[in-house]
């Protein structure tokens, strides 16, 4: 996140992880179709932009704080 608060971890095949920076601590996690393969914080560190490339190329934004899809 642009404060340096969270780390959102992207792995090539399996889920992603929105961690706690200065813990580790997962936050939430995407799993399955919902894992991402590319994501970018906005510039308040309140949303993420996330592309998904399961059924059919997907761009979501989500909420940085709960993981919960606000725009498909």
């Amino acid at each position: 996140s642009p404060d340096g608060r969270r780390l959102l971890q992207l792995t090539r095949n399996g889920p992603s992880y929105m961690r706690k920076a200065a813990t580790g601590e997962i936050l939430w996690t995407a799993e399955g179709e919902d894992a991402f393969q590319k994501a970018v914080f906005d510039p308040t560190g309140r949303n993420v932009l996330c592309y998904k490339a399961t059924k059919g190329n997907k761009l979501q934004l989500i909420n940085a704080f709960s993981g919960a899809v606000l725009r498909e």
